[in-house]
């Protein structure tokens, strides 16, 4: 089965970043410092495993269910007056007919071939199709002149058309926002009434591939949704199916009725502003009236009960209100404790009541800073908040799709123990109930109108029309703190498609129209206009961008980059947030042995397996920049896992690290919504924590202690430097802190430091390094345990993190060689390791300069014939040829080469086979320390192209997207051999200039090959 994966494409495109708009940040200025040395130790840092972390999990997960529940409750007094109503459940379904679209009655009369199903229904394919919706049903409904009947329906995707009793009543675009029909005129409430709802699917702007090429639509939908229950398409990254996807209800009320109720709190002066809106259905000006009282909702003690409004005459259809009210002695909305309010409006119509509705809000501030010098800076009721969240992609929306309200709690929940408090609904709004329990747990949200690279030039009003909407459906929700309108925004560099959609400078102009329209029904909502943005900057407001860089290869930077301190290029004045990182974990074994189709998994666990037949799964494509291989299913799985967990930490503390420009970060994902569904979860669908999970949650604590070296392999008796940084996410500062450091071995400890500080608030600090000495070991390598506790001034510890370096001997074994070419930097790591270059007579050879080569060629390969060696620097000198064989380059990230996703390897693999390397670790020949870059830095950027006999460390050679192979892929050399008469060729494109010197594998590796 083929395999096209867009969103990998979309990563490899990069980020069109040369503008003059744009900074690049670059990292911090340290006034370097030292911790003191100490006579005390802190004391080990040992890590549970991963069955008492899960084991903690469901015990904890417990107790924040007796924490947060409470906040459910509901202790507003009855209402007087409650609309009647009822729910149509069970339709009648079928795809459209070639003899419908000749006559449509067919449909009204129920002729064809329909299936029952139940609402909500969601159901592929994608692409342009129509479905029809057929119910027959009775309402017994017994109305006056005062009395209208309305059909609700809380959501169709994508245009629905409503026919009721063979008349159409009305339609509507998009599939997140409820609509409604006033259908008094048309019912019967005296025989069956049959109901038809005409589905109608497209195309998204986004487009989709049906396997001869692009095709995109008109269809206002992103990359996120339900999903259905299909393992070859709808399970997998909320592909754009259509159905009624939420309730539908058939409603009696007044003919003067409350339509909605907004308060914007107003937190500073202690008061709230209450807005009103009540529909008139007569073609006349009434005089109506309203008062209204204000309960404590999830907790006792507050009541103002009929409070006066006064209003104008309300003309015909929808009349706005306003009034402000005091609100003494609040309860503030919190993520720790979430207090909600609830206002009742009472409308009267000559005394009578007529109509009564609430509405829950919560007394809190959000807003974003535009003033500073440095913009952006976000606030929670006054005081500053970092965003620490993740990306949702359907598993909540299947909780409410499937009525599942515990597993809702369970999934909010389960985002709050990992330290987040926000998520991102990735790409889309979603049902109401889940802002409504958020706003009971405390868990803040995102939502993103649900645009995808493009916005189709003919859709720029209806797009103003769904801003509209989205902002009437989540503003009333205190959970609700920030709206986007477009999730990675292609740059005219990607192809030309002003033909089909806006050009960047008339989305910006499509920002600021439907930021007027959002701002109109609510003045304080905080908009950030793009999400990762691929064509920044936008013109105004908080940037955002997406970083990929430990899966899709160097994706907006380098990972090395990143854990130096460095950012993507943003817009000037402006802090930022990235709204999506993360790697793939392969699901648990259970799940794959159990849900997954047979054809997808080996028949035994033992047998030979790769996952390349997982549908969409990309680990197969993209695991060799950093993991090797496997050849079973549970070591595929454990090592796609592994390095989840690893790619989260390193990314999780270089962000944190940067929280003075970075204020708001969030994971891709958090929860599967089905097998298989997106493995870049932390959590699977059935809700079972993978490692990453629990790595996520470290170093999402609150207040932290940091360590970062930019070497994890070391030197005895040589000195090395460790920096340390507090991080601190709370707006309260730690005063009279202590962070006490121990350098230890399993053994004894080596040495220990320590520090008294204040940890300050809502930033993360560097406060100082330490430096220190291994000793001389005797075996041949010892993991060096660096111990860091943070306590608070009563001595009680915060936080813990332990770091671990391997350490090793230098082979001061000296070893004489020729080399072939000068390179001042080559020559110093030569000196480190002992090894003369200055020999004129050897049959050992370092070729790094292709002229001088070929002035000793003739000599130099006579000797290799006769039993010599030769390392020849294909970073050097690119290319050679020897005796009619061609050698080069082939960058990395070009078809063909290794790497999908752009220049330079942090990672290679070994050959267990070889000689050289049968010796070696699998990841011993990673993040290797580049003394230019004074940090962890590439080991090449190009691929060996050649005939050899051998590779020693290689890559991988990727499948160009869309050919699936079978079984282990090829190899691209990076160290390769070749024999040659009696001696040997070694082929290399390793940095050595860079690298040599300071990695003792590679050291080595390079004088066992030299020797």
């Amino acid at each position: 089965m083929a395999k096209v994966d867009g969103f990998a494409r979309i990563a490899i495109n990069g980020i069109d970043n040369n503008k003059d708009e744009l900074e690049e940040i670059v990292p911090e200025s340290l006034i370097k410092n030292y911790f003191q040395a100490s006579d005390k130790s802190a004391s080990p840092v040992v890590e549970k495993s991963y069955e008492e972390k899960l084991e903690d999990f469901h015990k904890d997960i417990d107790e924040l269910k007796k924490k947060f529940l409470p906040y459910l409750e509901d202790y507003t007094p009855n209402l007087k007056i409650e609309r009647e109503q009822f729910e149509l459940n069970d339709f009648q379904f079928r795809y459209e007919i070639e003899e419908d679209k000749n006559d449509f009655s067919r449909v009204l009369r129920g002729e064809g071939d329909f299936d029952t199903v139940t609402i909500p229904d969601y159901k592929g394919p994608i692409g342009k199709w129509t479905g029809y919706y057929r119910k027959e049903f009775d309402c017994d409904y017994e109305i006056d002149s005062d009395e209208r009947i309305y059909i609700k329906f809380l959501g169709v995707d994508y245009i629905a058309n409503v026919y009721l009793n063979n008349k159409f009543i009305g339609n509507h675009e998009g599939f997140f926002a409820p609509f409604e029909f006033d259908i008094t005129d048309y019912i019967y409430t005296d025989k069956k009434n049959v109901l038809v709802v005409e589905v109608l699917n497209d195309a998204p702007t986004l487009g989709i591939d049906l396997g001869d090429g692009r095709l995109d639509g008109d269809k206002i939908y992103a990359a996120t949704g339900y999903g259905w229950d299909d393992s070859e398409k709808g399970w997998h990254h909320c592909p754009p199916g259509a159905g009624i996807c939420n309730r539908i209800l058939v409603e009696k009320r007044n003919k003067y009725y409350i339509n909605d109720i907004f308060v914007r709190p107003d937190i500073d002066n202690k008061k709230a502003e209450i807005w009103v809106e009540i529909y008139n259905s007569d073609f006349a000006n009434v005089q109506l009236n309203v008062d209204m009282s204000i309960y404590s909702k999830n907790f006792t003690g507050y009541s103002q009960e009929d409070i006066e409004f006064s209003i104008e005459k309300s003309g015909p259809y929808i009349n706005y209100y306003r009034t402000i009210v005091d609100m003494d002695d609040i309860k503030l909305w919190e993520p720790e404790s979430p207090y909600l309010y609830n206002v009742r409006i009472n409308l009267y119509k000559e005394e009578v009541l007529v109509d009564q509705k609430d509405r829950h809000f919560g007394m809190r501030k959000f807003h974003m800073d535009d003033k500073e010098e440095l913009k952006g800076t976000l606030y929670l009721n006054n005081d500053k908040v970092i965003l620490r969240g993740a990306n949702t992609m359907g598993h909540m929306q299947q909780c409410v799709y499937k009525g599942d309200f515990k597993l809702l709690i369970e999934d909010i929940l389960i985002a709050k123990y990992c330290n987040m408090n926000y998520y991102r609904l990735t790409q889309r709004p979603v049902q109401e109930e889940i802002y409504e329990y958020c706003d009971c747990l405390g868990m803040m949200l995102q939502t993103d109108l649900p645009f995808f690279g493009w916005i189709r030039r003919n859709k720029f009003c209806e797009a103003i029309k769904q801003s509209e909407e989205m902002e009437r459906l989540i503003r009333s929700h205190p959970s609700s703190i920030m709206v986007t309108y477009i999730n990675e925004p292609f740059p005219a560099t990607w192809g030309f498609r002003g033909h089909r959609s806006l050009l960047r400078n008339e989305m910006e102009d499509f920002f600021e129209a439907a930021s007027k329209a959002i701002l109109l029904n609510n003045p304080d909502r905080v908009i950030k206009n793009v999400e990762g943005d691929y064509d920044p900057p936008t013109r105004y407001g908080l940037s955002d961008f997406h970083c990929y860089n430990m899966w899709y290869t160097n994706h907006a930077l380098p990972i090395g980059k990143l854990h130096k301190g460095y950012l993507p290029a943003i817009k000037k004045g402006w802090k930022t947030g990235c709204g999506e990182y993360g790697t793939e974990g392969l699901d648990p074994l259970e799940i794959m042995m159990e849900d997954y189709p047979e054809s997808w998994v080996p028949k035994s666990i033992e047998d030979d397996w790769t996952p390349q037949d997982v549908v969409n799964s990309q680990t197969y494509t993209m695991h060799g920049d950093w993991y090797e291989e496997q050849d079973n299913i549970k070591d595929w799985i454990l090592e796609s896992q592994i390095h989840q967990a690893f790619a989260t930490k390193m990314m999780n503390d270089a962000f944190r690290r940067r929280s003075d420009i970075l204020i708001s970060t969030a994971v891709h994902l958090l929860i599967d919504a089905w097998p298989s569904g997106w493995m870049k979860t932390l959590v699977d669908y059935r809700r079972k924590p993978k490692p990453g999970y629990f790595t996520f949650k470290e170093t999402l604590e609150p207040v932290r202690v940091n360590l970062r070296s930019d070497k994890f392999t070391i030197y005895t008796e040589e000195e090395v430097e460790v920096e340390c940084y507090t991080m601190n996410d709370l707006p309260e500062k730690l005063v009279d802190a202590k962070i006490m450091i121990t350098v230890r071995t399993d053994n004894e400890d080596i040495c220990s430091f320590e520090k008294y500080l204040d940890v300050s608030e809502t930033i993360a600090k560097y406060c100082g390094s330490i430096k220190f000495v291994i000793p001389s070991i005797d075996a041949d390598k010892e993991i060096i345990h660096i111990d860091a506790i943070l306590s608070d001034n009563k001595g009680e510890i915060i936080n813990s993190e332990r770091l671990d370096l391997t350490a090793m001997n230098r082979d001061d074994a000296k070893t004489q060689v020729v080399l072939i070419g000068s390179d001042e930097s080559l020559e110093k790591s030569f000196d480190k390791l002992n090894i003369d270059y200055k020999q004129t007579v050897n049959d050992r050879y370092v070729i790094i300069d292709d002229k001088s080569f070929l002035d000793n060629k003739n000599e130099v390969l006579l000797k290799v014939k006769n039993g010599g060696k030769a390392l020849i620097s294909l970073y050097d000198i690119k290319d050679c040829n020897i005796d009619g064989q061609e050698y080069s380059i082939k960058t990395l990230g070009e078809k063909g080469a290794d790497s999908q996703t752009g220049k330079g390897l942090f990672f290679v693999a070994r050959n267990k086979d070889n000689d050289y390397t049968k010796d070696n670790e699998p990841k011993d020949y990673s993040f290797m320390y580049d003394s230019v870059s004074d940090s962890f830095g590439f080991i090449c950027e190009d691929g060996v192209v050649g005939e050899t006999d051998e590779h020693i460390l290689f890559t991988y050679k990727t499948p160009d997207f869309g050919v699936n192979l079978k079984g282990p892929k090829d190899k691209v050399g990076i160290l390769s051999e070749k024999k040659y008469g009696k001696g040997t060729l070694y082929l290399s494109t390793i940095k050595l200039d860079r690298l040599l010197g300071n990695n003792p594998y590679l050291d080595g590796l390079i004088k066992k090959i030299l020797k």
